[in-house]
């Protein structure tokens, strides 16, 4: 053999050493050794004397051997891929938040980015496991995830799951925001996302209350860029000329629809109509497909509901998807949370929803369906019944056995399970529906409940000033009729032509000469004239707040002005915005100019709160007057002359008023089934 083969031979022999060929030892649990970059094995005595005779045949053909290097301890959470893949699986198995930060910590030079982020995800889906105790172990591992190095190696993949799995841990928002605003750095950047990642960084984001403007940047051009995107075959995928352009993306997953409705709507951001429109024509694609479950709708139908609440604009997207979200619905598979979520969502929006309510009234298994209810739910449906005034007899006789089932239907009942918000949800409800109407014994059981509630509500101490004018409401609405009047009167108005500048407006209050006194039509029932045994000092704590809350200054809308100056056009002095919208004293009227928040979406008919106050007004003695948005709007703002006309009739003056000697306005009988066109 020549002399420079067998000096390679002895190099190579040197090198490898015995060890290479004997049987591994067995591991220990839940390590493992981190793979070297340079790795030098022990040499036994075979390999020292090959090596020796190796080394003095090297020299002797002039080959310098090459010094070894000591071994290098690897740096922790650098490992690649392929070498963390064994901590990773062992991270997943983990049973417990101590096993998962000891396989994860034991094993650092072996782990990497991604097996931190399995640990955060993991201790964030322990089962039976004490919250306190997986936020203890997710903290710590926070720690190393949240440090430069690291938080810059994460894609968009890696730190939705981390956001998601905080915010299930319940961690404070500071350390929520800290992945929050890294997600949307990597967004503004264009990283792509799926949409269902992006469907549970919003749960998390929405859950935890974060408020993050990265974020919402990095979202908006996430939908602005990817929302065109879904669809699968049918969706156009667009990018900029210099950009790569990007591959359209499969529908997603109904449940993803519904997660990211919800998280939207629960954070309070107002989205972009194109957005929400996107959002519902993939809700109706998944409804097609038959993608959702109970769950999911009635997490769409809150959703929806709760962002066309804060924003009329989604109106023509969002009503369309829930007559198609309630159409879809078996009834009978709702659960009581299910159901709860549902009418809160429709009634928040105004949508008429009575076909599915009194569905939801006839339905076989409702009393079972009530048994189930938490107290908040209960009073929940009966809010919506009441919100959207859908007088469902069944339903309120449901909800009657169930309440004296629960002991809650008699004056002497257990209200001390309900909070503060629940108690006025309750009363008000029931005082706004007219229950002796439906039957005899729900309006005794009404009387009952609600002086319950009263005197349950008498002894709290957590109620905010909402629920107390919730509560003023309702003990108002249990007032009895006021006695009626008989008083036959015409009014008329006289305009001073010399006073009157048109230029100026505070002279208009001087400009119109009083009409002629005369006495309301019916005679006003004092406060706490309602039978209850309230305390004296809670009876003028509710009256205290309902007076604060009409004194303080409010801002009319410009339809309401428009009414005002008709009515200054008309020469009837009046009142803006005391107790009532318009006060016309003389005339003992209450003028209410009733604006879409007042009806119904597209059907126009009055919701509760306005029934309940029409109600209180005429127990004080005014006789009620609306002018309503659909009818009013319809006239031009340039026409003067009919939109006095108009409220002529509305208010029932039936004399010809004279403006001069050649203007005037002649009375017309307003149609008892109302407008349907302007002439009418």
């Amino acid at each position: 053999m020549r002399p420079a083969a067998l000096a390679l031979l002895g190099l190579l022999l040197a090198a490898l050493g015995s060890d290479a060929y004997r049987r591994p030892q067995a591991r220990k649990v839940g390590t493992v050794r981190a793979r070297p970059r340079t790795v030098q094995f022990a040499p036994t005595r075979d390999n020292v004397e090959v090596a020796a005779v190796a080394g003095d045949a090297a020299k002797a053909a002039g080959i310098t051997p090459r010094p070894q290097v000591a071994a290098a301890d690897p740096e922790p959470w650098m490992a690649s891929a392929e070498d963390s893949r064994i901590i990773t699986g062992l991270v997943m198995k983990s049973a417990t938040p101590e096993e998962v930060s000891a396989v994860l910590f034991a094993n650092a030079p072996a782990a990497n980015h991604y097996t931190i982020c399995a640990a955060v995800c993991r201790l964030a889906k322990q089962p039976n496991t004490s919250a306190a105790e997986a936020r203890r172990h997710a903290r710590r591992v926070l720690e190393v995830l949240s440090t430069r190095e690291v938080l810059e190696r994460l894609d968009t993949r890696q730190l939705t799951n981390v956001v998601w799995s905080t915010a299930k841990l319940r961690l404070k928002k500071s350390e929520v925001r800290v992945f929050a605003e890294a997600l949307g750095r990597q967004l503004l950047r264009g990283e792509p996302a799926q949409f269902g990642e992006m469907s549970m960084a919003l749960w998390g984001v929405a859950t935890a209350g974060v408020s993050s403007g990265g974020f919402d940047r990095g979202l908006g051009r996430w939908f602005n860029e990817s929302m065109p995107l879904l669809g699968g075959a049918n969706a156009t995928a667009t990018a900029a000329p210099t950009e790569t352009p990007r591959v359209a993306m499969p529908a997603p997953k109904g449940k993803d629809v519904a997660i990211m409705v919800w998280s939207l709507a629960r954070m309070g951001k107002r989205v972009h109509p194109e957005a929400v429109a996107q959002l519902a024509q993939l809700a109706n694609q998944a409804v097609e497909r038959r993608a959702f479950n109970a769950k999911d709708v009635s997490m769409m139908a809150w959703g929806f509901g709760t962002i066309l609440e804060q924003d009329y604009r989604h109106e023509e997207a969002v009503v369309p998807t829930l007559d198609q979200l309630l159409a879809y619905l078996n009834v009978r598979s709702l659960k009581s949370r299910d159901l709860a979520q549902i009418l809160t969502g429709i009634s928040r929006a105004r949508y008429d929803g009575q076909a599915f309510m009194r569905e939801v009234g006839r339905s076989d298994g409702l009393p079972k369906l009530l048994r189930s209810c938490a107290p908040q739910e209960l009073c929940s449906l009966v809010y919506s019944y009441a919100r959207l005034y859908v007088l469902s007899a069944p339903f309120f006789r449901a909800v009657e056995e169930e309440l004296c089932h629960r002991g809650l239907a008699t004056r002497s009942g257990s209200f001390d399970r309900l909070n503060a918000q629940e108690l006025s949800n309750l009363a008000w409800a029931l005082t706004v529906v007219p229950l002796e109407e439906l039957d005899e014994s729900a309006g005794i059981l009404r009387d009952n409940t609600v002086k319950g509630v009263l005197e349950e509500a008498a002894t709290r101490k957590d109620l905010l000033p909402l629920h107390r004018r919730q509560l003023h409401q309702a003990v108002s609405g249990l007032r009895p009729p006021a006695r009626e009047v008989s008083v036959e009167f015409q009014p008329e108005g006289v305009l001073d032509e010399a006073a009157f500048d048109p230029r100026q407006e505070e002279s208009v209050d001087d400009a119109w000469l009083d009409l002629e006194a005369v006495p309301p039509r019916r005679t006003p029932v004092p406060f706490g004239a309602t039978g209850l045994a309230l305390p004296n000092d809670f009876a003028r704590l509710l009256q205290r707040e309902w007076t604060a809350e009409k004194a303080r200054v409010k801002r009319s809308s410009a339809r309401h002005k428009s009414v005002s100056h008709a009515l200054v056009g008309l020469g009837i002095l009046h009142e803006n915005e005391r107790d009532e919208d318009i006060t016309i004293k003389n005339l003992g009227i209450a003028l209410e100019v009733d604006g879409p928040d007042h009806y119904t979406r597209y059907t126009h008919r009055l919701l509760g709160h306005t029934r309940l106050k029409r109600r209180v007004l005429r127990a004080k003695g005014w006789r009620v007057v609306s002018i309503p948005w659909f009818e009013f709007d319809r006239i031009p703002f340039w026409s003067s002359m009919e939109r006095k006309r108009y409220v002529q009739r509305r208010i029932g003056l039936t004399k010809t008023i004279k403006y001069n000697a050649k203007d005037f306005s002649t009375y017309k009988p307003y149609p008892q089934e109302g407008q349907t066109k302007r002439t009418d």
